[in-house]
Parts: C-alpha cells; sequence; structure tokens
C-alpha cells in the first residue's frame, strides 16, 4: 500500500463550509476555539495569518490556522489546528510540515495554547520537540477551561 501524501494548501473561500463542519465536529469542538464563518473568512485574506487546509492523497481532511509574528519578535503562532481522522498522525505531519515551510521566514519559536484536557494533543506537540512553557497558564478564546501554552525553538537558517 502507498504512503498517503499530507498537503497544505490555502483555504479558499469555498472551503469555509468544510472548515465549520471540521470546527464543530464533537470530537473538536470541546478543545479548540471557535470562529463564525467571517471570521475564517477574514484569517484568509489577513497577511499575518496563514489558513490553511490539511489534504491527504489531495482530500481535504482539516485545517490549520497560524499567526504571524515575527514582526513583533514573537516568533510564529499555531493558532488552531483540527483534523476529521485522530488515528495516522495525520496532525503531526501537517504541523511538520508547516514548520518546515517557514524556513524562508526565519522564526525563531512557533508556539501554542493547548487545552489541558487535551491529552492527545499534548502528546503531539511533545513529540514534535514542543516544551511547555512552565508557570504560564492562560485563559484562551473561546475556552471556558484554561490552557497552557508549549513552544518549539526552532534553528534559524543562515
Amino acid at each position: 500500500m502507498a504512503e498517503e501524501i499530507v498537503g497544505l494548501r490555502a483555504t479558499t473561500e469555498g472551503a469555509l463550509k468544510f472548515v465549520l463542519c471540521v470546527e464543530t465536529d464533537p470530537e473538536n469542538s470541546p478543545h479548540i476555539g471557535s470562529w463564525s464563518r467571517e471570521g475564517h473568512a477574514a484569517a484568509i485574506t489577513s497577511p499575518v495569518f496563514w489558513h490553511l487546509l490539511i489534504l491527504q492523497d489531495d482530500l481535504s481532511q482539516g485545517y490549520l490556522i497560524a499567526r504571524d509574528l515575527c514582526a513583533e519578535g514573537k516568533g510564529v503562532f499555531l493558532k488552531r489546528i483540527a483534523v476529521l481522522s485522530k488515528v495516522g498522525g495525520l496532525g503531526r505531519q501537517a504541523i511538520s510540515q508547516f514548520i518546515q515551510s517557514l524556513s524562508p521566514l526565519g522564526p525563531s519559536r512557533i508556539w501554542l495554547a493547548v487545552d489541558v484536557e487535551n491529552a492527545r494533543a499534548q502528546r503531539t506537540y511533545r513529540a514534535l520537540g514542543f516544551e511547555e512553557m512552565a508557570g504560564l497558564e492562560v485563559a484562551v478564546d473561546g475556552f471556558p477551561d484554561h490552557s497552557f501554552l508549549m513552544v518549539k525553538h526552532l534553528e534559524r537558517l543562515s
């Protein structure tokens, strides 16, 4: 059996129905924030956000939103990732590919907030080299409970 190829592609207005379905999926919604269709549409056209579809063998399987904070010296913030399938490493592969795509930008780090109840995501992020930022617990938009920050320091290319 051939290995399935994971890719990333800019989200289009036509894909927002899919994005909203993934976001409101009962396995995803307790662990991620949610935006209106208009909020997603604004991120798609924003120069500081990456709003990307996660593809597996050219089929949409999830999405990823990140924000470029390099100009502020804060690196890249991985705002949200949501996938349909929680098995097989799809999210992990998508994050790895996204991090590789950042090389030309040269961020010093990528960071994220993770729901304290989402053990699966925490394991994924740790496996990718993210570490908890000790002592920082934050309330993340859309979450009634707390999340904590994780960071992955990136090597700058000369």
